[in-house]
């Protein structure tokens, strides 16, 4: 074969072989757009696995409320007598009752009124045994139309030297109560705003205590 032959058949090879890659090339991006759209994919049905399995919902204005309800089954309980001894403040007392009805407790009350923060139940069982009644909530998270129509009671009923209404938030109430009304020896568990119950509570058991002021007002 001539140096001619060789040389044409060369070029023809090389010619073939520089076209085969040049048609190649144009398919590198193509092959990107096709991960960068299976990416996406994979991140949108994750996105939306999330949304089925815990989809999230905005908080209310008014969280956690407490139903406006009767409550038919719930009653005054009467508790055993726990004892009234003064003990040092800062001692821890253990009670049978929750909240405490009765037992030992620190020289001193409380102040009546209205808490965001709960006092002692040391303190406050000294507040039982003057008389007054404590009206226990459990709403850890909000719930602004319950606490508001509860505090119109506090309101209400102005205490006297002794004796008063006291407004406090406490977690855990037995029995899924959201509401304990207590007074010395007595408690009532509410699960709803009951208002009938919680007047009868009051008007039974408002100033009914071993020390109660017997100058306080009846309440109407």
């Amino acid at each position: 074969m001539s140096n001619t032959s060789r040389n044409t058949r060369n070029t023809v090879s090389k010619t073939f072989t520089a076209n085969r890659s040049s048609k190649k090339k144009p398919s590198a991006p193509k092959n990107r757009t096709i991960v960068w759209a299976a990416a996406i994919a994979v991140i949108v049905i994750a996105a939306l696995a999330l949304l089925v399995i815990a989809p999230w919902n905005p908080p209310s204005p008014n969280t956690s409320p407490i139903p406006v309800a009767a409550d038919n089954e719930a009653k005054i309980e009467e508790f055993p007598n726990e004892g009234a001894t003064h003990v040092p403040a800062g001692t821890k007392v253990q009670y049978q009752t929750n909240p405490p009805t009765s037992g030992n407790h620190y020289p001193t009350w409380s102040k009546w009124g209205i808490f965001k923060d709960a006092p002692p139940d040391e303190l406050l069982v000294h507040n039982l045994e003057h008389g007054g009644v404590i009206i226990f909530y459990d709403c850890p998270t909000g719930c602004t139309d319950a606490v508001n129509s509860l505090a119109s009671y506090a309101n209400r009923y102005p205490p006297d030297s002794f004796t008063g209404i006291m407004l406090v938030p406490r977690t855990g109430l037995p029995n899924d109560a959201r509401i304990a009304l207590v007074s010395w020896q007595h408690r009532m568990l509410l699960k709803s705003l009951d208002q009938n119950k919680i007047q009868q509570f009051m008007k039974e058991r408002f100033n009914k205590a071993p020390e109660g002021d017997p100058n306080a007002r009846p309440m109407s």
